[in-house]
């Protein structure tokens, strides 16, 4: 369990990361990465899978295990990269910097929702394991 932890926190840093950097390019250019306000997606990331990789750290399983389905099919699936597969389909590139852009904004969140499954699939066979070492 505390692999696919320390994998949250490397979604969390590559997620948090492209809003900075969305951030800075809007400030400067006019024009972000995508399509979302980075200060939005730097909020949502933040206080959506940051709280539940942190009920994870703190052993709260069952918590964990739910909120990390959660997270994984409704934010980063669903509101995560699903959006940036339909604009790609759609041809529909004008909210976006580039192609690379939008492929960097799906397959982080596509990556953030494998992680986050996993974590749940994890974490709600420790749910009975009250203040665990969080195993390996």
């Amino acid at each position: 369990m505390k692999k696919l932890l320390l994998l949250q926190l490397v979604y969390l840093a590559f997620a948090l990361g492209y809003n900075v950097v969305s951030y800075v390019l809007l400030k400067s250019t006019g024009t972000g990465l995508a399509q979302t306000s980075p200060v939005l997606g730097f909020v949502a990331v933040t206080l959506i899978p940051g709280l539940c990789t942190l009920f994870g750290w703190t052993g709260r399983m069952q918590i964990h295990a739910i909120y990390a389905l959660f997270v994984s099919i409704v934010f980063c699936l669903i509101g995560g990269t699903l959006p940036h597969v339909r604009a790609f389909i759609a041809g529909d590139l004008s909210n976006y910097l580039s192609v690379t852009s939008l492929f960097a904004a799906a397959g982080i969140n596509f990556t953030g929702a494998i992680i986050y499954l996993m974590s749940a699939w994890a974490a709600w066979k420790m749910r009975d394991t009250r203040n665990s070492t969080l195993g390996s």
